[in-house]
């Protein structure tokens, strides 16, 4: 069960360690939050990455589906972590945000191989994050003011970018 009501869900986003990896089967059904997750697992250099997978041929559906609500708040520092083939998506008539920072420090945060679909930006504060996003399709988001918003350093390759409201990727930090 991924439902964040869950208090071994809401754990693993907070009690992770590095070289931890979770994979998430595709079971026909979403995966729908109705707050945010509050992600302080980390990984390390040493150890390896803190990662969020699928197996799956399928990627499984991860939904927000409550107005203005972030799917990921990431209080404190989220070095080395990995999102990898997972269907990202918000679905509330006010979107939010894939992902939100709310202090700490962090980077870099790996998003692979993924499908984020409806966010109003799915990042913001993007000096902190660090993002490495490689071969992922970010479509649909609906602010004017960027996919990626306060980009000063990170990776972007091999992306696909389609009706987005907004640029691509915005710096307006260094």
């Amino acid at each position: 069960d991924f439902e964040t009501t869950n208090s071994s869900t809401k754990l693993l986003w907070i009690d992770g360690k590095p070289g931890w990896i979770i994979d998430i089967e595709e079971t026909g059904s979403n995966y729908v939050l109705t707050s945010t997750i509050s992600w302080t697992a980390t990984g390390s250099r040493a150890v390896g990455r803190f990662l969020v997978k699928s197996s799956s041929t399928t990627r499984p559906t991860i939904t927000c589906a409550t107005n203005s609500v972030a799917l990921f708040t990431t209080n404190g520092t989220i070095n080395f972590c990995e999102l990898r083939h997972l269907k990202l998506t918000h679905t509330a008539a006010t979107r939010g945000l894939c992902a939100t920072y709310s202090g700490g420090g962090g980077g870099p945060f790996y998003l692979t191989d993924c499908e984020c679909d409806g966010f109003s930006t799915l990042m913001n504060v993007c000096y902190v994050f660090l993002p490495i996003v490689t071969n992922c399709l970010i479509k649909n988001c609906t602010a004017t003011t960027g996919v990626f918003i306060d980009v000063s350093s990170g990776e972007f390759a091999n992306n696909t970018f389609q009706d987005n409201a907004g640029s691509c990727i915005y710096g307006t930090n260094g």
